[in-house]
């Protein structure tokens, strides 16, 4: 014959565990770096995962502590090893979701960013352009491209590319990062009125393919874009 109490006693300690165990594994983590600033992060490109992860952790500890309470009673222990079992599975599941989603986007997005833009332009016949290319995350498959384009005022007042003058691709390092100081010396076109620099991330099976736009900065994956007006 089964002896509730002893049983409840078990119980009881098991509940102990896991509450331990939720805030043993927080310590743990701020200990590997996986701290506030990079849960913000994970909070801010991945937010439907991330409240995922902590409504689990949360829903957990409360099945934890009302584990507490139940009578030592047959039906009270079959509800505490109910309560006991299921925030067990809400806790590994949300550590689990929550690690992996913190640690993607602690690794970077791959997309690419323009710093330190110069344009050098005493003769409009002999410009000299500078910037920095910067990313992180970048797959070893993948790669950053960049392109300086020479653009015209149409009618409508908007601009038309005229020409693509550099193309060229950079490869990230062993840690997937990118930062690459670029200097082209270049001569627009007659016509031109502005430049544009474009920066973006390419997968490898889309390596090759027609640069984006400025325009395309409302998409997710869109370009980084800088466009420079130049002198008469």
């Amino acid at each position: 014959m089964i002896d509730h109490e002893v049983l409840d006693r078990r119980l009881d300690d098991v509940a102990k565990t896991l509450t331990g165990a939720i805030a043993g594994v927080a310590g743990l983590l701020a200990i590997f770096g996986i701290a506030n600033d990079r849960a913000l992060v994970a909070f801010n490109n991945q937010s439907t995962a991330m409240t995922l992860a902590f409504m689990g952790a949360i829903i957990a500890t409360i099945c934890s502590v009302t584990a507490f309470f139940t009578p030592a009673t047959k039906r009270g222990n079959l509800l505490e090893g109910t309560l006991l079992g299921t925030g067990m599975a809400l806790y590994l599941l949300g550590l689990v979701l929550g690690v992996m989603t913190v640690a993607s986007e602690a690794m970077g997005n791959g997309r690419p960013t323009l710093t330190m833009v110069k344009l050098d332009a005493a003769q409009r016949n002999d410009m000299t352009l500078s910037f920095t290319v910067r990313a992180d995350g970048v797959r070893q498959e993948d790669h950053v491209a960049w392109t300086v384009q020479a653009l015209a005022k149409n009618a409508k007042g908007t601009l038309d590319v005229l020409d693509n003058m550099t193309l060229a691709y950079l490869r990230p390092n062993d840690r997937g990062a990118i930062e690459q100081t670029v200097v082209v010396p270049f001569r627009p076109p007659a016509n031109a009125t502005h430049i544009a620099i474009l920066t973006w991330h390419e997968h490898r099976s889309e390596s090759g393919q027609r640069p984006p736009q400025c325009q395309d900065i409302t998409s997710k994956q869109g370009p980084g874009c800088v466009t420079i007006h130049l002198p008469s």
